[in-house]
């Protein structure tokens, strides 16, 4: 009896090979951590990119327990945006997965991303929630993982009008990032919110919404030693994309408003916080020029009468 040959069944699919990112810059303290996250992962990357801003402390240090694992190079300090282009340039890899060297993942973070990039062909972007601890909670235990259903955006505005997806969380298509130019280096601050914006135009973006990161808030991050810049860089991306897209501008002015006016609250909100109620008061009014909120109201409210007290107690 002459038996039917069975077709042979294709292999499984492999997943997709991700590389990992750091810039350092001065964090030797916090860089173990952040490798040892990495190499926990149920799925490893295959490959891990350490890229020397110019630190003025010594990052090999950290390196030693993982050196036969990863790639090391330094460069002229230059910016974090500069070291992680030059990261992604040396990368072979599908996926890139950024991390900071003071923060850490989850050890599922990596394998339910590639998950997400498998599920959705389209995606071009992927973030995940994150949560902000103090160094001093830097070991805090991971919260249960609730759920890892893909969320997308359902609208280029809706990323528009909240594009600021912690970078520790992010993960893109190499190819997608090349094709964008990656980080525009000549931003100082806001460099990640101009990427994700320009690749957000350009492809679906996705959010795993349990929390797969740990972002550790410093007094030496970038973020907090340029303090007013990143307000200003913000605004600068927003001008920049509306300039350059002004057809989204036209048919989103809704969305345009409402990112120039978050900037503006979030700086008032911030000068505040500090007593300088004059600064407060100048950018909580431009916040609600663009839009009027409860919110900047109240904290202009609250700043005019901080300025009262302050004059009548001189």
């Amino acid at each position: 009896m002459i038996r039917p040959v069975q077709a042979a069944k294709a292999p499984p699919a492999q997943p997709a090979s991700v590389a990992v990112v750091i810039p350092v810059y001065n964090s030797a303290g916090t860089l173990y951590r952040a490798l040892q996250s990495v190499f926990a992962q149920t799925l490893l990357p295959s490959q891990v990119i350490v890229v020397d801003d110019g630190s003025r402390d010594d990052p090999r240090s950290a390196l030693l327990e993982f050196a036969d694992r990863i790639s090391f190079h330094v460069q002229l300090n230059s910016g974090a945006a500069a070291a992680r282009n030059n990261a992604v340039a040396r990368a072979d890899a599908d996926l890139i997965a950024f991390l900071d060297a003071d923060d850490y993942w989850h050890p599922r973070k990596l394998e339910l991303q590639v998950q997400a990039f498998s599920q959705d062909p389209d995606l071009l972007l992927c973030c995940t929630g994150y949560r902000c601890v103090s160094p001093m909670q830097a070991q805090a235990p991971w919260p249960l993982i609730e759920a890892d259903d893909l969320v997308r955006c359902a609208t280029f505005a809706e990323l528009f009008s909240h594009p600021y997806l912690a970078t520790p969380t992010v993960m893109v298509k190499k190819a997608a990032f090349e094709a964008s130019g990656g980080f525009r280096e000549q931003l100082r601050t806001a460099e990640d919110v101009d990427l994700w914006l320009r690749l957000g135009w350009q492809g679906a973006v996705g959010r795993l919404p349990c929390v797969l990161t740990t972002v550790v808030t410093t007094p030496h991050s970038t973020t907090a030693l340029h303090k007013e810049g990143v307000f200003r860089d913000n605004l600068t991306v927003i001008a920049d994309f509306v300039a350059a897209h002004p057809e989204f501008g036209a048919a989103h002015g809704r969305a345009v408003r409402y990112a120039y006016a978050k900037v503006y609250e979030d700086w008032g909100s911030g000068a505040l916080a500090v007593g300088d109620s004059a600064t407060a008061r100048t950018k909580l009014m431009q916040s609600l020029t663009w839009r009027i909120a409860f919110r900047p109201t109240l904290l202009l409210f609250k700043s005019l009468w901080l300025g009262v007290v302050s004059f009548l107690h001189r």
